[in-house]
């Protein structure tokens, strides 16, 4: 346990805070991911309208949470970080 009571005035780090946060909720919380920075992203030969569904766990450690779908269709969403229109020598992610 990190967490106590004392007398004497104390400052504590709020990357603490933020760890102890991560502690409890890496034992229950589901599991989902985001862009931050969205470019759209469009596969020119992937069927108009077809949408196909895969399945992923919930949370990676707990596989009591469950199962969660996840859409694929022809246009997906990729963080900017991860293309470069013009990508210098021995860049590995997409490129035009």
């Amino acid at each position: 346990e990190r967490v106590g009571i004392s007398k004497a005035d104390s400052n504590i780090d709020m990357s603490v805070l933020e760890d102890c946060a991560r502690e409890v909720l890496e034992e229950s919380s589901p599991r989902a991911f985001a862009v931050l920075d969205p470019i759209k992203l469009t596969i020119t030969n992937w069927p108009e309208g077809e949408v196909e569904e895969f399945e992923a766990p919930a949370h990676p450690k707990k596989p009591e949470l469950g199962m969660r779908k996840i859409p694929f269709s022809g246009s997906v969403f990729i963080d900017a970080d991860d293309f470069n229109e013009d990508p210098p020598k021995g860049y590995f992610r997409l490129t035009p």
